[in-house]
């Protein structure tokens, strides 16, 4: 690389860093003000989720301490009693120090109140001398706790005071209600656990249409709603907008403030309280604003200092490039070098043909195919037979149409011997001229091993069905014995009554109609059994219900006599192409599986659930049982061959194994078992396109 380039190449790089340097710089300061403004929002949301959570949490915890206190005070003495009396006296002095108790326990407890099933105020601990007055034309949640005799909590302003109100109903000995027990909170505990806890003040409002009874004196009605709360010092020079709203910015005194509205509901569900808390925002913008200028110095500190670091670099690198340049060449030859023994000794025949299909390149191990001589610069028909000639510029062809090709194909070498070979092809882009690159692998021992394998596998499948054939037969042998009974009973018959002389024609016409009837049975045995051994060489489109029927033809009757409930779930309706005969065998195998686990595992309440529905792309076709389940440690080897869990004497291990391999390799599915609930499912699917 020439001098005059490198210090360009220098300028070049040198002006980019500086304009991505203040393109950097600008996304920063961008960026930063994101971040300012989403940390802002982000602090705003928690403290606002806080609030909402103190607030749910301190009135969940009242509701139960005190909750459990009003139940304790009514199940533990005989209040009961006292109201049924009349005994106002007896009552007083009965919770008097109870009601000073929670007094002391709880400045913000200011009510404790019994009232009697007619709305009548029976006994005001905190106004003793105040009673007899008829209330549940005046305060809704009364009269409410009167009709429905449930407990209820909630805002509600009474003759003294507007509380945070327990009302909860009184039951004598006899379940009868005879009245109503009452706690009151001053409104402001939530405000003083919100202080404690988040360290913000607030003001709570009252909808003024429900402070008919008592309202505290104060002139501030901000869209219906009356402050019923003392305004803290920090809070007094605070100018309140004409409605409550959540999320406004306010400065007071140099302090910044966001409000934080919450609403609460009385006890019909209708909001009757309004909260707003004022979250202090000023310490954190500083905090946030000298982080920003702190970060601005930074960046722009190292925006110099990269600069500077830069052009010293690269004065450096224009003494040391030649150098690098050279040795860079010289590490590009050696790999080339080595690419090209790579190439020459790799396992595999590798050509690359130009576009008139003349071999400009091949390796060693091709050229062995034609006894090591040089083809080079030679084309397939002068190298290879008519025959083999023309399925290699056939390849070339694909190849040169499509980009690319992969395929099976048998060639003879120059000894005459057969090989397979699997035949990758691409194309290889020179500028604008196109190459053809050829990877030949030679298959032959793994294809005949390949082949072999399915032969077994083939031999396995009909050998696996002829081993079914026996017990076949014990089953038409076992549907069979009953109609043959009915026939010999009916012929018994007929002879007897010839012996008597009592043989008429209308009992004739009875035991001939009988006996034909049972010959139809045996006929239809014999159609089911014979269309599971049928020889099927072609696939053809089929219901695969009307294939699950015939399975079930086969083994419905050994179910039956097993007493094993056989349930039914079809939806399908699209027919699909496949080997019907193989996927009834499937089917009996999954099916015989079934109803031997039921069987050895002595299930009284046998059952088999088969459902078949369609998919998006494919057919699925569940059968499941009530057995148990597979054991954990055999889900991954039901499949295999050879495997069972039964002796020897009762299974071979291949029937599970057969239909696995018929399903995947025969009909182009999947066949899996998966634990479900009571017992085990196996879930075969298959596609309604399987090309």
């Amino acid at each position: 690389m020439k001098s005059a380039e490198i210090r360009e190449l220098k300028k070049s790089i040198l002006i980019s860093v500086s304009i991505a340097m203040f393109a950097l710089l600008s996304i920063a300061i961008i960026s930063t003000s994101y971040v300012k403004s989403f940390l802002e929002k982000e602090k705003e949301n928690i403290y606002a989720n806080s609030i909402d959570y103190s607030i749910e949490h301190t009135i969940r915890r009242l509701l139960n301490d005190y909750d459990y206190r009003v139940r304790r005070v009514v199940e533990s003495t005989n209040l009961a009693e006292f109201i049924k009396n009349r005994d106002r006296e007896g009552l007083l002095k009965l919770l008097h120090s109870k009601y000073l108790l929670m007094k002391e326990e709880n400045q913000n407890f200011t009510i404790m109140h019994v009232h009697l099933s007619d709305g009548t105020s029976f006994l005001r601990l905190h106004k003793p001398e105040s009673f007899g007055d008829q209330l549940s034309h005046l305060r809704p949640m009364i009269k409410e706790i009167h009709k429905n005799h449930k407990l209820l909590a909630a805002y509600e302003t009474g003759k003294h005071g507007t509380d945070y109100r327990i009302v909860s109903p009184i039951f004598d000995k006899d379940g009868v209600y005879i009245g109503a027990f009452e706690l009151g909170f001053n409104p402001i505990f939530l405000l003083k656990a919100i202080e404690d806890i988040n360290r913000i003040n607030g003001l709570m409002f009252i909808k003024d249409s429900e402070l008919k009874l008592y309202s505290k004196a104060n002139d501030m009605l901000i869209d219906g709603y009356r402050l019923q709360s003392d305004i803290p010092p920090a809070l007094e020079k605070v100018q309140f907008q004409k409605t409550l709203e959540d999320d406004v910015k306010l400065s007071v005194d140099g302090t910044r403030y966001l409000t934080h509205l919450i609403s609460l509901k009385n006890y019909a569900g209708k909001e009757s309280v309004k909260i707003i808390f004022f979250q202090k925002t000023s310490q954190d913008a500083k905090f946030i604003d000298n982080m920003n200028y702190r970060q601005f110095f930074i960046i722009f500190l190292g925006f110099i200092f990269l600069v500077w670091f830069l052009y010293r670099r690269f004065s450096k690198y224009e003494l040391d490039v030649s150098e690098l340049y050279l040795e860079q060449i010289k590490k590009i030859k050696e790999s080339e070098e080595k690419f090209e023994l790579f190439m020459q000794n790799v396992p595999a025949s590798v050509f690359i043909k130009d576009e008139s299909r003349t071999i400009i390149f091949a390796n060693n191990t091709a050229k062995e195919f034609f006894d090591n001589k040089e083809v080079i610069g030679l084309k397939s028909e002068n190298i290879l037979s008519p025959k083999q000639a023309a399925q290699a510029n056939a390849i070339d062809g694909v190849i040169l149409e499509h980009g690319y090709i992969d395929v099976v194909e048998e060639y003879s070498d120059f000894r005459g011997e057969k090989h397979t070979y699997r035949i990758m092809g691409f194309i290889i882009k020179n500028g604008n001229a196109k190459n053809i690159g050829t990877i030949i692998v030679d298959i032959t021992q793994s294809y005949n091993d390949k082949k072999k394998l399915e032969e077994q596998e083939e031999l396995m499948i009909i050998q696996s069905r002829h081993a079914a054939m026996g017990e076949m037969i014990s089953m038409i042998a076992h549907q069979w014995r009953q109609p043959i009974s009915v026939i010999s009973m009916y012929a018994n018959n007929i002879l007897a009554d010839i012996e008597l002389e009592t043989l008429d024609e209308k009992s004739l016409r009875e035991y001939t109609e009988g006996i034909e009837t049972q010959t139809q049975e045996l006929s239809k045995t014999i159609d089911d059994f014979r269309n599971f051994f049928k020889p099927e060489r072609i696939m053809e489109e089929t219901s695969v219900e009307d294939v699950l029927h015939d399975a079930l033809g086969v083994i419905g009757k050994s179910l039956e006599n097993n007493d094993i409930e056989v349930a039914l779930e079809l939806e399908s309706c699209k027919n699909i192409e496949t080997y019907s005969r193989e996927l009834m065998q499937v089917i009996i195998n999954i099916i015989q599986n079934a109803k031997d686990a039921l069987l050895e595992k002595e299930i009284k309440d046998k059952k088999i659930l088969i459902s078949l529905k369609d998919e998006e792309t494919f057919l699925s076709l569940r059968v499941c049982d009530n057995a148990g389940g597979v054991a954990k440690e055999h889900l991954f080897s039901v499949f295999d061959a050879y495997f069972t869990t039964k002796g020897a004497k009762d299974g071979t291990g291949l029937g599970l194994y057969m239909s696995k391999t018929i399903v995947e390799k025969h009909l182009h599915g999947s066949l899996e078992v998966t634990n479900v609930g009571e017992g085990a499912c196996f879930a075969l699917k298959l596609p309604f396109d399987h090309l």
